[in-house]
């Protein structure tokens, strides 16, 4: 009886800050994408901050293949006209099995951010890029 009073009271408390975490969401959306080609992985995650910002939460490369190519990891997004903005490279220069990654770094496009994903290369060109997420803010 006692296992099951103490089951019902965690039960209760995990609800209790879920409900809490769903009641305080604010307008902000969120997003992510993953992308990889041979030599290159990366991964992103942010919020949309309003119709023309976003800030990423995590942003990370990682050097896949023993190649000698330096690899890098960039934020793309593109406005409801479809025009593309490519933001900085974020390069991992440290060789094969490593990994960089950045937190809060602010992206904005007073054209708009309609859409946002992440590309990844490696030296030689050969890139790759995450599926396209739509902003999702909701705010005013």
């Amino acid at each position: 009886m006692r296992k099951l009073r103490n089951s019902a009271v965690v039960v209760g408390m995990a609800a209790a800050v879920l409900m809490g975490f769903a009641g305080s969401s604010s307008a902000a959306g969120a997003g992510g994408a993953d992308a990889a080609t041979y030599g290159v992985d990366g991964s992103a995650t942010w919020t949309y901050d309003s119709p023309t910002h976003l800030t990423i939460r995590t942003m990370t490369v990682s050097d896949t293949k023993e190649d000698g190519y330096n690899v890098y990891i960039r934020l793309l997004t593109r406005d409801r006209h479809d025009n593309l903005t490519a933001y900085s490279k974020r390069y991992n220069n440290k060789g094969v099995g490593t990994h960089e990654s950045w937190w809060g770094l602010p992206a904005s496009n007073n054209a708009g951010i309609a859409w946002a994903t992440i590309e990844v290369c490696r030296g030689d060109g050969t890139c790759a890029r995450g599926p396209w997420r739509e902003n999702n803010y909701d705010g005013d």
